[in-house]
């Protein structure tokens, strides 16, 4: 069960990805915003809530603190009001995002083995 639900965030996190690159290197949408926003927000809850029938706690809370790390990256900068115009593909903070997807992707994979005895 556990493992299914994170090959399902693993799926998220790859839309959220795509979202997140599209929405920075193209001109500023709203609805993007919002959907990035929710997806972000509703992947942390399906985490938290992994938390009752996880065995790797350790695991669970590197997860945690990645989708944290890659809402930082999507979010921090250039986004809602201060998304002016579209950022180069090879720009520092579509490099961050890249970054924290990659940590967070390792992250639940890690998770997902943590659950199959050794």
């Amino acid at each position: 069960m556990v493992a299914k639900a994170v090959d399902e965030l693993a799926v998220c996190a790859i839309s959220i990805f795509l979202m997140a690159t599209r929405y920075h290197t193209m001109a500023r949408l709203m609805e993007e915003e919002l959907r990035l926003k929710m997806d972000l927000q509703d992947m942390g809850m399906r985490l938290h809530q992994l938390g009752a029938v996880v065995d790797a706690a350790m695991d669970l809370r590197a997860c945690i603190a990645a989708i944290a790390e890659l809402r930082k990256a999507i979010t921090g900068q250039h986004f809602e009001d201060e998304h002016i115009a579209a950022l180069g593909s090879g720009s520092p903070q579509i490099a961050e995002i890249v970054d924290a997807y990659l940590r967070l992707k390792r992250s639940l994979f890690a998770l997902k083995i943590g659950q199959f005895p050794r």
